[in-house]
């Protein structure tokens, strides 16, 4: 079993509400799958850090805020891994084939385009933050460049699942 430490410090993410324990289970599922992985609002560090634990061969943890991406870079070196870790501002022309995004659906909705030039082709995006009721407004915001696949459910929090066309 893969055992993640983490020290939330300032950042949020402790990994106990429902939106990070659907995403955990997901990567575990997917473990064999993980190759280049990027953690969109990556708050403590938590999902990088699994995702990494898991076998992916390289994350990048992005952040606005430059006091989480030092708390996910402490959290890596905790547990021993290799996360890259790089500021909301300057990270356009990083591309990933797997991207989780942890975050409110308001901020969700305005980086779908910005999402849509990080993930590669066939890339997948998993999306969580959402509640049952904004589901719609999701897929809506998404739909040009993106197939939704899957949802995942936990006390009325969702994790959706798309495919970069």
């Amino acid at each position: 079993s893969k055992i993640v430490v983490i020290d939330p410090g300032g950042a949020f993410g402790t990994g106990t509400h429902p939106t990070t324990l659907l995403c955990l289970k997901w990567l575990v599922r997917h473990s064999q799958k993980l190759k280049s992985v990027m953690d969109y609002g990556c708050g403590s560090g938590i999902l990088a850090i699994a995702a990494k634990k898991l076998g992916a061969s390289t994350v990048t943890a992005v952040d606005l805020d430059p006091d989480a991406l030092q708390v996910t870079a402490s959290n890596a070196r905790i547990n021993g891994v290799e996360v890259l870790t790089k500021s909301a501002k300057n990270h356009s022309n990083d591309q990933c084939d797997l991207l989780i995004a942890n975050i409110l659906t308001n901020p969700l909705v305005v980086l779908a385009p910005i999402f849509a030039l990080i993930l590669s082709s066939g890339g997948t995006l998993i999306l969580s933050g959402v509640m049952t009721n904004q589901k719609d407004q999701i897929i809506e915001a998404f739909s040009g460049k993106f197939r939704f696949l899957d949802t995942w459910e936990l006390d009325d929090w969702l994790l959706l699942v798309a495919k970069r066309f």
